[in-house]
């Protein structure tokens, strides 16, 4: 009995094989759970978007400064128009000035010129 009860002990003593859980897959940093990873597609046209947004901010930086030197050379030239201008209306002044019936008199009188119709008029336009 004594054999029956150590085979009894060695029964209950022996390890029962438990179940190993299966290893189960890490999932990797890039692939987290409820996310795609992007396509090859959709790569190409995010680097598309963001060099044609580059792209623009330079075009818009480069209008933007050719605006402003043409603003420049505008001004200088409406500064030139303006000098021509008034320096025009001082000659128009000085014209009709110069041949007014007074100073035409007094230039005759000055050269010795006198005027030997008294019947001849000036008529200007």
């Amino acid at each position: 009995m004594e054999n029956m009860a150590s085979n009894a002990a060695r029964q209950l003593t022996s390890p029962t094989p438990s179940k190993i859980p299966a290893p189960q897959p890490t999932p990797s940093p890039a692939a987290k759970p409820g996310r795609v990873p992007f396509s090859n597609f959709e790569k190409l046209t995010i680097v598309l978007a963001v060099a044609m947004v580059i792209g623009m901010t330079i075009a818009l930086v480069t209008t933007k400064i050719q605006t402003t030197s043409r603003q420049q050379v505008l001004q200088t030239i409406q500064q030139k128009i303006t000098t021509q201008t008034s320096q025009n209306t001082s000659q128009q002044q000085e014209i009709g000035e110069l041949t007014s019936q007074s100073h035409l008199k007094k230039m005759a009188a000055k050269y010795g010129l006198t005027d030997t119709s008294a019947s001849v008029r000036n008529v200007n336009k």
